[in-house]
Order: C-alpha cells, then sequence, then structure tokens
C-alpha cells in the first residue's frame, strides 16, 4: 500500500484532539502510556492534563494509577486491557472486576483485548469476544477493541464479532508504518493507536537524520514530530513517559499544526512500502511465524 497522507491538502491543519468510534464515544488523540511506569512517578506524570490513561493488567501497575487518578479527582478516559492469559469467558469477567476495582472506575472507556496468538492458537477468540460484548451490554465499557492485531488476526476477529473492535493499538512510528495495516482499518472503521510511537527511544527512529531534520525546521523536538507524524496520519497515539517534563512536551503537539506535506513526504519516505526498511521494537517470536491457514498473526 502506498503512504496515504504525504500529498494531503491540509498538511499544516490542527492536529486532531480525538477520533469519533464505530459505536459511539471518542478517543482522545494523546493518552499516557503507563507500561514500566512506577507507583511512585504516577502521581507526578499524571499531573500533566492528559485527557487519556492506557493501561493493563501485566503492567502491574493499575492499583497506582487508579490511586493517582482518584487523587486527582479528574476523570480521565480509560484504557484497559483483556490480558494474554485470559482464554474463557469467565477469566474475562474476572480480569475485568479485578481491573476495575484497581482502577477505581465503575466503568472502563476502551477495553482492548491485549494479544492475538494464544486466543487464535487455542481457538478461544470468539469464546473470549463474546465475553468482552457481553460487558459491554452490561455498561461495565463503553467501547471495545484489540491491541497488536495483523490484519489476518483483525479479519478472523470480524468474522466473529457481532460488535466490532473500533481500535487497533498496534506499534507505530516512522520506521514501521504499517501502510498495510492503516488501509485496512481504515476501510473497516478501525481506528488506530499507536504505543511505541517513539520507537522506545531507538537511534534508527528518535535520532534518524529526516525525524532531526524535520524537528529542526518546525522547531520542534524529534519526540514532537514522531507524535505529529503520527497525528496527521489520523493515528491516536500513546506515547510512555514517567516524567512531567516529557509528558508536557508529548502534549503541546495536540492541536498544533507544525508538520507541512514537505515534512510528512520526508517522513514517510524512511520506510516505504516494499522496501523492507522497517525496525521492529516490540518483537515477541508469533508476529513472524506463521498461524492458522499460513497466515501471520
Amino acid at each position: 500500500a502506498a503512504s496515504p497522507a504525504a500529498a494531503s491538502p491540509a498538511a499544516a491543519a490542527a492536529l486532531p484532539r480525538a477520533f469519533e468510534l464505530v459505536g459511539g464515544g471518542a478517543l482522545p488523540s494523546m493518552a499516557l502510556g503507563t507500561m514500566g511506569v512506577g507507583g511512585g512517578e504516577m502521581e507526578g506524570v499524571l499531573g500533566a492534563p492528559w485527557e487519556a490513561v492506557d493501561t493493563a493488567p501485566t503492567y502491574k501497575n493499575e492499583a497506582a494509577v487508579g490511586a493517582a487518578l482518584a487523587r486527582r479527582g479528574t476523570a480521565r478516559y480509560v484504557v484497559a486491557k483483556v490480558p494474554r492469559k485470559a482464554h474463557t469467558a469467565d477469566a474475562v469477567r474476572t480480569s475485568l472486576a479485578e481491573s476495575r476495582r484497581k482502577l477505581q472506575v465503575g466503568r472502563i472507556d476502551l477495553l482492548l483485548l491485549h494479544w492475538p496468538d494464544q486466543l487464535l492458537e487455542k481457538g478461544a477468540l470468539a469464546e473470549v469476544w463474546r465475553a468482552m460484548e457481553a460487558a459491554r451490554a452490561e455498561n461495565e465499557v463503553v467501547s471495545l477493541g484489540v491491541c497488536n492485531f495483523s490484519i489476518a488476526a483483525l479479519r478472523q476477529l470480524l468474522a466473529v464479532a457481532v460488535v466490532p473492535p473500533a481500535v487497533n493499538q498496534v506499534e507505530r512510528h516512522v520506521a514501521l508504518p504499517q501502510w498495510g495495516l492503516v488501509d485496512f482499518c481504515a476501510r473497516h472503521g478501525v481506528v488506530l493507536q499507536a504505543h511505541t510511537p517513539l520507537g522506545h527511544g531507538k537511534r534508527e527512529v528518535l535520532a534518524h537524520p529526516a525525524v532531526v531534520a524535520v524537528a529542526a525546521g518546525a522547531g520542534l523536538t524529534p519526540a514532537q514530530v514522531l507524535l505529529a507524524w503520527n497525528l496527521r496520519h489520523r493515528v491516536a497515539v500513546a506515547p510512555k513517559t514517567s516524567r512531567r517534563d516529557r509528558a508536557d512536551e508529548a502534549l503541546a503537539v495536540v492541536g498544533s499544526g507544525q508538520l507541512g506535506a514537505a515534512d510528512m513526504e520526508k517522513l514517510d519516505a524512511i520506510a516505504p512500502p516494499g522496501r523492507g526498511r522497517e525496525v521492529r521494537v516490540v518483537n515477541p517470536p508469533f508476529m513472524s511465524k506463521p498461524g492458522p491457514q499460513g497466515a501471520k498473526y
């Protein structure tokens, strides 16, 4: 698939603050990713005006997130996850109840299915998704989505879902643009949200010469350029940080319009379609091994 946005006539338009979701509601364009953020750091970083926060049972900090949100007393959009080990409807219900308790919320705004591989291998995808749909029907969650789903995995989910996924959270940055997945999700009404949008600081991403050059020309930091690039492609972002200054740096991008068409062309050219130049940071073995019917997960 070709890069979809480099020639956009709205190149300098303000970056979006939220994305409308299938089934209602809107996902804030910027969420705080909390993987690896410790309890002692949570209060400070959540002091920044994040509209959304993203966590998961496997991050082992839901209680810290909940406590910080409760102390702040400001409503935030909460993204929670069904863990990889939840293979049954009962496991989904138990995990969701525990997440709601720790996060101190009556209702989760967006519940994501964290990984597809074990569910597909065990033939449990339909049962788990039905349990998530039931939680939505019971008003325990507002919207449903997935994480780390390839096109092949999404096709299998769409074949069994009554309520289709509204969001797919995947690794996406200038060195892993996933053009085919962007196109597939757009055609099926699925909003993409980028985790690892800064490439965990890898030199091939954050310090790429094109990123540095665009940052200098636009008066931005390289991190701001990477976040703005995703938002210009209408992809929400969930950057992780434990520092208040970096939180403020990230949030300053929302609503701005610093990147023009020429900037986007330079960034899109870092990993053009079909050139084999992609850099994947989150790369468990199942993401490259054959799955059911020879498809990749």
